[in-house]
């Protein structure tokens, strides 16, 4: 740049000066760099990058070392856990010097995650013979497991609650996590298991059923629990032979009861009575009821049970009518017929004995 001065009437001109100026750009600085220097992050969480330099020109950010990623110039997104190193530029113009980049280091750890949804839900109370699926839901969209803390159950598979018994149990939902995620917090649920109820059907014979006198039958029932079946005879002219095998010994009605006591893990039943009537058959007298034998026949049916032969001694009396009582019982507990070694014979009508059956056997 130069300076003269041209003079006038009175003043020769002035030398001129000269002086030489250097222009150069401004300097600029980045400032107010957010996430600040050492934040601490979650692998899921996105966040936004924000700096501003003096020159007011845009700053411009990029991943220098970690397991990130930059999207839309400044958003901020992790793909693992680990350190990230993340830097903020302003490259200057034509007026201004680039900035000194600043340099920011990040933490990035596992996501936090929980558990809901855990179904059933506390408190359900259920029948021991019950099974439950199970169910939960973990924040990192994680399968849960389950585990049992206590009580009388077992898991089939991964959910398959099954109860072995009454009583309480305590169930556990958990998540263990991965690289990304920690575990979560496990959750419990309480259940109360009772005993279940069962009750009896296909009691035969049906209820009303009439039989001769002198017909032995067969009792059947099922209970829903698969527990055998017990049956009594409540009242009436009939006897209980072994387990199931009732004996009409009279004219009248006789009331059977079939029930189911239950046992550890099911209630008792609802007992089922059955009404039965024994008929006379009124064909002669060879056909006379059990009822109307002499005292020698009940004390062969007090042997007979004390022997504990069995439901069916041979498998073949299920349901027949004897010819007298004297020769159902010498069938059943004399099968060989005239080896009997005592003296009290069988009369099989009014004054009529029968030498070849007896009324106990030699090897009774």
């Amino acid at each position: 740049m130069a300076a003269s001065q041209a003079g006038n009437p009175f003043y020769n001109a002035a030398p001129t000066l000269t002086n030489t100026y250097t222009i150069s750009q401004n300097d600029q600085i980045i400032s107010d760099f957010l996430p600040a220097d050492g934040t601490l992050f979650q692998v899921t969480e996105v966040t936004n990058l924000s700096a501003t330099a003096t020159s007011d020109l845009e700053v411009s950010f990029a991943v220098i070392s970690g397991p990130a990623i930059i999207t839309d110039g400044d958003r901020l997104s992790f793909s693992a856990t680990g350190t990230v190193q993340i830097e903020a530029s302003q490259g200057g113009n034509d007026d201004w010097n680039a900035a000194p980049p600043v340099t920011h280091t990040y933490t990035v750890n596992k996501a936090d995650q929980f558990i809901s949804n855990f179904t059933p839900t506390n408190g359900t109370e259920f029948l021991v013979t019950d099974t439950e699926t199970m169910e939960a839901d973990a924040s990192s969209g994680l399968t849960v497991g389950f585990n049992i803390i206590s009580g009388p159950a077992f898991i089939v598979g991964r959910n398959d609650l099954h109860f072995n018994g009454p009583g309480t149990v305590l169930v556990e939902t958990f998540q263990l996590g991965n690289d990304d995620w920690s575990a979560a917090i496990p959750l419990t649920n309480t259940y109360t298991v009772i005993k279940a109820e069962q009750s009896i059907s296909g009691f035969t014979p049906a209820d009303g059923s009439a039989f001769p006198v002198g017909t032995v039958t067969n009792l059947f029932a099922t209970a829903t629990s698969g527990l055998p079946v017990d049956f009594k005879v409540i009242s009436g002219p009939a006897v209980l032979i072994g387990e199931n095998l009732l004996v009409f010994d009279g004219v009248g009605t006789v009331l059977v009861e079939a029930s189911q006591l239950g046992d550890a893990d099911w209630n008792a039943a609802v007992s089922v009575c059955s009404e039965k009537s024994g008929e006379d058959p009124a064909v002669g007298g060879r056909h006379r009821g059990l009822g109307h034998t002499r005292q020698t026949t009940n004390q062969s049916v007090i042997a007979f049970l004390n022997e504990d032969h069995g439901r069916s001694p041979h498998g073949q009396h299920t349901q027949q009518h004897i010819g007298s009582a004297d020769e159902f019982f010498a069938s059943i507990l004399c099968p060989g017929m005239g080896n009997g070694n005592t003296e009290d014979e069988i009369q099989d009508g009014p004054g009529h004995k029968r030498p070849d059956v007896h009324a106990s056997c030699g090897a009774a």
